[in-house]
């Protein structure tokens, strides 16, 4: 449909109308995929991390610098918050690393194509390794009752 279109559900009775480049085409039937809005990290909830001024706007991959454009690094701010493989903020001060942003909406600019169940479940598992694993560098007897509670954002 192009960049500019209009999906009406409000003047039917069913389904929708998709009005694009001067057509109209009506569907008995609408399902709304485009999936949930991306968060900025001013949108964390936890205002103590946001007033130190500690987290950091995700960094990606500049697809311009690998195609020899002459860009100058390699990676470009994209949004949402930086965090490591396991799904916790990169800070920039020496903080415990102990929150976990799993939430889909605070990854969709660094990923622009996790969505849906399979994708929540990948990120699950990643997470919940990661808590495994610190549960048993920190000398816990690997049940989540003996360790410290980690931070989990989902």
């Amino acid at each position: 449909m192009g960049s500019e279109y209009e999906i009406d559900t409000d003047n039917v009775e069913r389904g929708a109308i998709a009005r694009y480049d001067g057509n109209e085409v009506k569907f008995d039937a609408f399902i709304d995929a485009t999936g949930q809005a991306s968060l900025s990290v001013r949108d964390l909830p936890f205002s103590s991390l946001l007033a130190q001024g500690v987290l950091r706007n995700a960094r990606t991959t500049d697809n311009a610098s690998i195609r020899g454009a002459g860009t100058d690094g390699g990676s470009v701010p994209t949004g949402g918050i930086d965090l490591d493989e396991a799904f916790r903020p990169k800070f920039e001060e020496n903080l415990c690393n102990r929150l976990y942003c799993a939430a889909i909406s605070f990854v969709l600019r660094k990923m622009p194509f996790v969505q849906g169940i399979t994708s929540s479940q990948e990120i699950g598992g990643i997470v919940s390794k990661a808590i495994i694993e610190d549960i048993g560098a920190s000398g816990g007897d690997g049940l989540l009752r003996s360790a410290p509670s980690p931070l989990i954002s989902l």
